[in-house]
Parts: C-alpha cells; structure tokens; sequence
C-alpha cells in the first residue's frame, strides 16, 4: 500500500506493555487495563478497516483520566484510519510523554506529522527512530521518508520570543581603554538593566511543484527593542537546485541578502552556497556547507568585502531520546580596509535530551575566535578576540499551540578582546513560542 508521495505505508501492530509492572506509570497502567478481549476486539476492527465500530467500543477506555498506552495507541490509528492525522499525532505524542523511549509510538508518531504535512516535526522522529532497533525493511522506508523529506517536500521553521537583554548593544564593560599610550575613562559602559523586546526567527524551503529538484528558501531574523537603538532585521533568499543519490545530497543556490539596523540599511549583497548531506548511518549524519556572502555598506564602504564560510556539522543520535550536534567553521571577511578583514575559526557542540511529560532540555555550547589582519585604526594593535557563549533551553512537546510548543531558554556569551573597548558581556532570556523541534 502507498501513500502521500508513492511512499510505503507502515503496517500495524500492537503496543506490547510489561506484564510486571516496574514503574509508577506501569501501576497507573495495569490499574485502568481494559479488558484483553476488549483490545484486541478493536484491534482486530482497526486491522479490518472498521474504524466506526472500533472508536466506539473504545470509547469508555480512552475516557479514563489515565488512559492504558494501548488504548492510547489504539485510539491513534482509528484517527490515522480516517484521516484526520493531527488528532493521531495528538495520542502518540501521549504516549511519549510518558515514556520518551517507546519506539512504536514514536514511529506511528513521525508518519502521523508526515501524513499532516508536518515535515519538520515527522524529520525530527524518523531520525529518533533510526537511533533505535527496528527491522531492517522499516529502516528503508523510514531512510525513504526522510530522503523525500530533505529533497523533494517543503518544511519551515518559526521561533517567536519575547526577549530579555543585558546587552543588546554589545557595549563594552571596560571602565577605561588606551589610545596611543594613553588611558581614557568611558563616560558610557553596559547599562546595568536588561531591555526587554521580541524576537522572530523563520526559515522556510519551497521546492517548485512543477519540478522539486529546484527550490527557493528563505531566511528571515527580526529583533524589535524600545525606541528602535537595536532593532535588526535580516531577510535572505535564494534558489537552487538539488542533485540526491542514495546516501547523498548535494544543491547549489544563489540570492541575496539584506541586512537593516535600527531603521537603516546597514549592508545588502548576493549569497551563494554549495552544501552536501551524507548519511553515514542510520544514527549519523554530515553536513558539509560553503557559502559566500557579499556585504555592500551604503554608509561604511571601507568595509565593503566579501565574508567566506565552511562549515562541517555532525548529527549523532545514540538513542531515540536524545542527540548530539557537533560541529566547526572557518570564516574568512574580506573587506577594502586591511583593518576590517579577520578570520573567525569557531566550534560547538549541542546536546539534546527528551524526558518525561515532554519536556525537552538542551544545551549549547560554542567558542569562536576572530583574527583581525591589520591595526586598529584607534588603538594601533591588531585585534584579537575570543567569545564564548552557553545556552540552555526547554521545551514542552506536551503544549501545542498551532503546532507550535513553549520554549524557555537563558544565554551568556562573554567576548574577550585584546582592545579593551571590545569587550563585553552579555546574558539574555527569551520565552516564546517554536516549531524547531
């Protein structure tokens, strides 16, 4: 049997729970059991297509305030079975709050999000499911969805948040600096109060209908303070063209980029980027990225130039609650004013984990540092500066709102600089919404 897009469906089976309860939510489990006859009744209807009969006898059991993990598997596939697979997604993902290691559920789950069109949310299972064991001709299907995924479907990403910033104008904490051997106090360091705005940050991947191997993507970032002193706005856009063989991925595309501060124009110029995908494994994958972007400064012209980027990610998933993303990029800004050139080598590394009542907990870590190429035209030295930045974020998949979940997550980035009048800290907070996992 196929589905949306020639792929192969999944077949059915039933959820098998512990005969000995080993757990607090096992006890809950045994204590609301419907009767065996009755499960497998309703199985027995779902397998026959019987989908009418098979919601009714069920509908006493998925009524209890604690649900059995069969019914709640059970009640999933009677809404796949019609079709209305947000409601399906709705009780695997229950499912998974209980027990983030159930790997049938999780599996169901990811076809459901396929199903909704949800590609983002249906990439993020597959691959947690491939971390698991599963026989080999599910791993082909699901290897399928996820090739389809990345080469041929549309997916977005939004992250909306309210924002609280200790920084948001990178200002320096130093309380004095030395220009040609003098000292010089500061009349203006970092405010000692956090500023509060809003942030969005969206990215969208549109193959054209008419031929998927072409695709235009989008990639938009909007920062908004009080009174406009650090507003940003960046929107890029490009086209290209994809090329997928059975392990790779390789596209190349071109556009440009647009890039306002505090109500100006700050830089504009055309991107292009050649990037590949390997699939190493089923739990590891690379991701291997060149890009180019021009960088055009209506107001600045000395630092006009072109800034120069590859970048070498991994995705490791060592099992279906978790993941690691580790990865490292060189940069390389070209400007017409030897003092404005530098090279930036950085590194990071990004841990995720799924817990119970789905929560989601992350943290990132990412250490970078910039070597600029000649003086400083104020302090006579070359630059160099070294940032270190930590975020930690959660995430509750439990709460949907329009597909997206809450998000909290708490930065500090500390940038060192061997001009005192670069240095800076920072810490920020931001709530809001997202759709990245």
């Amino acid at each position: 049997m196929l589905c949306a897009g020639g792929l192969p469906a999944f077949s059915t089976a039933q959820v098998m729970v512990p005969g000995n309860p080993s757990s607090e939510t096992e006890m809950l489990d045994l204590l609301v059991t419907p009767a065996p006859d009755l499960l497998g009744q309703v199985a027995a209807l779902v397998e026959a297509g019987q989908f009418e009969q098979a919601r009714r006898l069920l509908t006493f059991p998925r009524m209890q305030p604690n649900p059995h993990l069969e019914v709640l598997f059970l009640s999933g596939r009677i809404y796949a079975g019609v079709g209305d697979f947000r409601a399906a997604a709705d009780e695997f993902r229950l499912m998974l709050v209980r027990d983030a290691s159930l790997l049938r559920p999780r599996l169901e789950l990811a076809h459901a999000l396929f199903m909704a069109r949800d590609y983002e949310g249906a990439s993020y299972h597959f691959q947690q499911v491939m971390a698991g064991d599963i026989p080999n001709d599910v791993r082909a299907k699901v290897q399928g969805f996820l090739s389809a995924i990345r080469e041929k479907l549309p997916s977005y990403s939004l992250t909306l948040d309210v924002v609280s910033d200790s920084n948001p104008k990178q200002s320096t904490n130093s309380k004095t600096v030395n220009i040609g051997g003098l000292n010089y106090r500061l009349s203006t360091t970092a405010p000692d109060k956090s500023i509060w705005g809003a942030a969005l940050i969206g990215s969208a991947n549109l193959p054209f209908p008419e031929d998927p191997l072409w695709f235009v993507r989008m990639n938009v970032s909007l920062t908004d303070f009080p009174n406009k002193d650090v507003d940003q706005h960046y929107l890029q856009a490009t086209a290209g063209r994809r090329w997928g063989w059975e392990d790779n991925t390789l596209s190349v595309e071109a556009g440009a980029q647009h890039f306002n501060y505090r109500g100006r124009t700050l830089y504009r110029g055309s991107v292009w980027r050649l990037s590949e995908f390997w699939q190493q494994s089923g739990q590891s994958s690379w991701q291997t990225t060149l890009q180019g972007a021009q960088q055009t400064y209506p107001e600045f012209a000395y630092q006009n130039g072109w800034q120069y980027t590859v970048t070498l990610e991994n995705q490791f998933v060592p099992s279906p609650e978790s993941r690691w993303k580790t990865g490292a990029s060189f940069g390389l800004n070209q400007t017409r004013e030897l003092p404005y050139t530098f090279s930036s080598p950085s590194v990071y590394v990004h841990y995720m984990r799924e817990w119970e009542q789905g929560l989601i907990s992350g943290i990132r870590l990412q250490v970078t540092q910039s070597d600029y190429r000649g003086n400083d035209p104020f302090f006579g030295v070359k630059r160099h500066d070294n940032e270190q930045r930590a975020e930690i974020d959660l995430v509750n998949r439990s709460w949907q709102f329009s597909g997206m979940s809450p998000r909290f997550l708490l930065g500090y980035i500390e940038h060192a600089s061997n001009a005192a009048l670069y240095k800076f800290r920072r810490a920020y907070v931001k709530v809001g919404l997202t759709r990245e996992f």
